[in-house]
């Protein structure tokens, strides 16, 4: 309902963990949210720093290397960002309009870390949107 047409690659090479989704229009709406409340925010990106620490094994890394921004400063299109060459995902600039929901599509992501890193953040903003929804 809320994420869909998920697509994964996951080759061993330059750029192997690029993967996509969709998210909805209720995901988008509830996107703007995360940027007044910062318990919102910041529970969106500990899910990120949680999952890469565990994966990686590292435990201290800048924690500027983590971030959720506004995509052309859009509070309903959010962009993560987990440590590496601009590892990211954000939303597809030639959609034509969100009021359905947009595509979402990563940028320089090399490992299967940084890929469920940045999906641990898309899952969880998912996530908070439906309990919202559901009055949670």
């Amino acid at each position: 309902m809320k994420i869909s047409n998920m697509t994964f690659f996951s080759k061993e090479h330059f750029h192997g963990g690029a993967f996509s989704f969709d998210y909805s229009k209720q995901v988008l709406n509830f996107c703007k949210k995360i940027w007044e409340d910062e318990k919102l925010y910041d529970s969106v990106l500990g899910s990120m720093k949680k999952i890469y620490h565990h994966l990686s094994g590292r435990e201290k890394i800048w924690d500027g290397s983590f971030y959720i921004g506004q995509s052309q400063g859009n509070p309903r299109w959010p962009f993560f960002r987990c440590p590496g060459d601009c590892a990211c995902i954000g939303p597809d600039h030639n959609w034509e309009g969100d009021e359905y929901g947009s595509g979402f599509y990563s940028h320089n992501v090399d490992t299967k870390i940084q890929q469920l890193t940045l999906l641990a953040g898309a899952i969880k903003l998912a996530n908070l949107a439906r309990e919202d929804e559901d009055g949670r």
